[in-house]
C-alpha cells in the first residue's frame, strides 16, 4: 500500500514538471504573416522572425508556382493574379522552414498624391503625408528634395525649410517607380519683428571729413537681413550700406535722422549730428621773413587750425590796441612803435595760437614825384577851362604820403586835391606855380610850374 502512494505522488509531480516546461516553450522559426494580400505592381519585404535559429543562418527562398510574384531575395513584387506561397528554409538546417500564402489581385496602384502646404517660413518643419489611389493600396513611398540647400525632407515626409527659394518634394511609389507626385513649395523668410542698429565705427557725432558705420541686426533670426538705408537730409549727411558719410556740418540744435527699412516695412531709426574735429593746435603764418608793420600800415596774417577737419573759425586779438589792431580777418595795423603779441583763438574757445609783431616808424620822406600819366613832369600846359590831374606821390613808398600844396595865383588856375594827386583847371591865360611840401620833412618840396594857354579853336 505504502508503494502505491509513493508511485502515484511520482506520477503527479511528473505532470507539473511537463506542464511547467510547455509554458516556457521557444519561439519557432516563422514569417511574422501567415497570409498576405497584394495587389499586381506592388512590393513588399517578407520578414522573418528567427526564433531559436542564428540571424548569421543563410536563409534559401522558394515559390510555389511562377508569375504570380518575382522573389528577389526576401522582397517580393506582384506581377500576376492568383495564390501562391513561399518558403523560407534554413540552408544548413533544410528541415527548419517558414512559409507564407500570398494573394495577388489584378487592381493595380495607378496614383499618388501628396498632402501637404505650399509656402514655409525658415526654420520651421512640416509633416507632408501621401494618398494613394485606390486609397486600400499600401502608400509607402521614398521622399526627395529637388535642392536640398532650400529644404529637406526624411524618410518620414518630413520638410525642414532652410533658406528662400522654390523647391519640389517628390514622393515616389515603392511599389512602383513610374508613379510619383510632386509638390512646390516656396520657401520664405520669417516675417521681421524688430531691428536694432548699433555702431561698429563711430558713433552719433560723425566728425567732418571721417564715416561712422551702423549695422543692422533683424530679427528673428530667420528674418530677411536686408535693410534699405535713408537719410532725412542729404545736404549734411549721406548714408549707404549703414556707412555714414558727413557732407557739412549741422546748425546747433539739428539732427539727421537715419532709417533702417526691412523688406516688409519694420523700420529703425538714429539721430545723427555732423560735427568738427576737435582743435589739437592753431598756427599762425605770415608772408613776411621779418613780421613788422609800419605805423599806419597793414599786414595780414593767417591762420590755420589743425586738424584740417576742425572749425577753422578763429578770433583775432592783439595784447595792446595802442599798439597794433587785428581786424576779423587777420588784418594788423600798426599804430605806433612797439612789440605786441597777436592771439588767433579757435572756436572750442582753449585753442590757440600766437604771434609777436613789430610796429617800426616809416622811413623819412626823400623826394616828391609827380606824373602825368607814366611820364615825370615839372611844367604842365594846360588850356582854358581844361583840366589836368597830375599824380604826386612820396618816396620811399613807405614813407608816410600826407604832403600840402601852395600856389602862386589863384587867379590863373584851381588846384584841388583828390585821391590820385592835384586836379589843376585852367581859368585864364599866364603862368603859376604849385609848390608841394611833405608834412612830415618840410625840407622835402616840388614845384610845378603851371602854363594855361587859349583854348584851341
Amino acid at each position: 500500500m505504502k508503494k502505491r502512494l509513493v508511485l502515484f505522488f511520482v506520477m503527479i509531480l511528473a505532470l507539473v514538471f511537463v506542464g511547467c516546461a510547455r509554458t516556457k516553450e521557444t519561439d519557432v522559426f516563422r514569417f511574422e504573416a501567415h497570409q498576405l494580400d497584394m495587389r499586381t505592381g506592388e512590393q513588399i519585404e517578407l520578414k522573418l522572425i528567427y526564433g531559436s535559429v542564428s540571424e548569421k543562418e543563410e536563409i534559401v527562398y522558394f515559390v510555389s508556382e511562377e508569375g504570380i510574384i518575382e522573389l528577389t531575395g526576401n522582397v517580393a513584387k506582384a506581377v500576376g493574379e492568383g495564390v501562391v506561397k513561399v518558403t523560407a528554409q534554413v540552408k544548413r538546417i533544410p528541415t527548419t522552414k517558414a512559409t507564407v500564402e500570398i494573394t495577388v489581385s489584378g487592381e493595380k496602384l495607378s496614383g499618388l498624391k501628396i498632402n501637404g502646404i505650399d509656402q514655409m517660413n525658415i526654420g520651421d518643419t512640416k509633416t507632408f503625408t501621401t494618398e494613394t489611389n485606390p486609397s486600400d493600396i499600401t502608400n509607402d513611398v521614398v521622399w526627395s528634395s529637388s535642392d536640398e540647400a532650400i529644404a529637406i525632407v526624411d524618410a518620414s515626409g518630413v520638410v525642414k525649410a532652410i533658406k528662400p527659394g522654390n523647391v519640389v518634394i517628390t514622393a515616389k511609389s515603392v511599389y512602383d517607380e513610374t508613379i510619383s507626385a510632386r509638390k512646390a513649395v516656396e520657401v520664405l523668410y520669417q516675417a521681421t519683428s524688430s531691428i536694432e542698429l548699433s555702431f561698429v565705427s563711430g558713433d552719433e557725432n560723425v566728425v567732418l571729413a571721417t564715416t561712422s558705420t551702423l549695422e543692422a541686426k533683424v530679427y528673428p533670426e530667420f528674418a530677411n537681413p536686408n535693410v534699405t538705408w535713408t537719410s532725412s537730409d542729404a545736404q549734411y549727411a549721406t548714408v549707404k550700406n549703414g556707412v555714414i558719410t558727413p557732407v557739412k556740418v549741422t546748425p546747433e540744435g539739428k539732427t539727421v535722422t537715419i532709417t533702417a527699412k526691412s523688406v516688409d516695412g519694420k523700420e529703425q531709426k538714429v539721430e545723427i549730428k555732423v560735427v568738427y574735429a576737435p582743435a589739437e593746435a592753431v598756427t599762425i603764418t605770415s608772408t613776411l621773413e621779418v613780421v613788422e608793420v609800419f605805423e599806419e600800415k597793414t599786414i595780414t596774417l593767417k591762420a590755420a587750425v589743425t586738424p584740417t577737419n576742425a572749425n577753422q573759425t578763429v578770433t583775432w586779438s592783439s595784447s595792446d590796441e595802442e599798439i597794433a589792431t587785428v581786424d576779423a580777418k587777420g588784418v594788423v595795423t600798426g599804430i605806433k612803435k612797439g612789440t605786441v603779441i597777436i592771439t588767433a583763438l579757435a572756436a572750442d574757445g582753449t585753442t590757440k595760437g600766437e604771434m609777436s609783431v613789430t610796429v617800426t616808424g616809416r622811413p623819412d620822406p626823400e623826394t616828391i614825384v609827380t606824373k602825368l600819366g607814366n611820364k615825370e613832369v615839372t611844367e604842365v600846359t594846360i588850356e582854358v577851362e581844361c583840366d589836368e590831374t597830375i599824380n604826386v606821390t612820396i618816396s620811399p613808398a613807405d614813407a608816410k604820403q600826407d604832403y600840402e600844396f601852395t600856389v602862386s595865383s589863384e587867379t590863373i588856375a584851381e588846384v584841388e586835391k583828390n585821391n590820385r594827386g592835384l586836379k589843376v583847371t585852367g581859368l585864364e591865360i599866364g603862368d603859376m606855380t604849385i609848390t608841394i611840401t611833405s608834412t612830415i620833412d618840410p625840407t622835402v618840396t616840388k614845384v610845378i610850374t603851371i602854363h594855361i594857354i587859349p583854348l584851341e579853336e
